[in-house]
């Protein structure tokens, strides 16, 4: 029986769930490779991380019995069935699994300034790093936040929800008029923004023009006139 080898890169949810599934088939050899320096986590969780009472440890993911490779992937040569790693290492495949994960998309250099870059209160929420930075930004400041939240998808509506009832001031922006109606529907995306409208300030249909340090914290200028909000303030 000849051994085929699976190559499955990223060890986050979908990566470990992949090869926990292959690796009881005994014509299959699994290699997993990880990021150097990375610890497997599911990052759906981290919302609990950065707003809630979950330690970073409880969101780890076990590593499945199979070969793990520390190891940051530099190129995949798809002809040659073989994977360049930052180590120098190029090991062979028969089948190739990437399940590498989403990166978040970042305000633009135009939209973001440097001061404000430098400040340290503007983050994305997408990786444990940011989770964590914005834990000790929130509890750093020992009291209620003004908190702007750009985005219409899920975690930004679960972000504004949660902040909402830990006591925060909590401003939505959304580029979409009804958020969401991609994804549910109009009856519910609807009834969601109706929802969101009741519990915090939302500016929908509205489009981040710049971010701007400020005294106590930084400043968002939207696009059609007033509506400016200062956040972590």
């Amino acid at each position: 029986m000849t051994t085929k080898h699976v190559l499955v890169l990223g060890a986050g949810a979908a990566g470990t769930a992949a090869a926990r599934a292959l690796a009881p088939s005994e014509d299959v050899r699994v290699t997993l490779v990880a990021r150097t320096g990375e610890i497997p986590y599911t990052r759906m969780l981290v919302k609990g991380v950065a707003f809630g009472p979950t330690p970073p440890e409880m969101i780890r993911l076990p590593l499945p019995d199979v070969e793990v490779l520390a190891d940051t992937v530099a190129e995949v040569d798809a002809a040659a069935r073989r994977v360049g790693l930052a180590s120098g290492a190029h090991p062979d495949y028969d089948a190739l699994v990437v399940a590498t994960g989403s990166a978040p998309r970042m305000l633009s250099a135009d939209v973001l300034g440097e001061e404000a870059a430098a400040s340290g209160r503007v983050s994305a929420l997408h990786s444990l790093e940011d989770a964590q930075q914005i834990r000790a930004l929130l509890t750093g400041l020992g009291r209620p936040a003004r908190v702007a939240v750009h985005g219409g998808g899920i975690i930004a509506a679960e972000t504004a929800s949660t902040l909402h009832a830990d006591g925060h001031d909590v401003v939505l922006v959304a580029r979409s008029e009804v958020p969401g109606v991609a994804a549910f529907g109009a009856p519910v995306a609807e009834h969601l923004a109706a929802e969101h409208a009741e519990r915090v300030t939302t500016r929908f249909g509205r489009t981040l023009q710049h971010v701007d340090a400020a005294d106590a914290g930084v400043e968002t200028t939207l696009d059609d006139g007033p509506g400016s909000s200062r956040t972590c303030c």
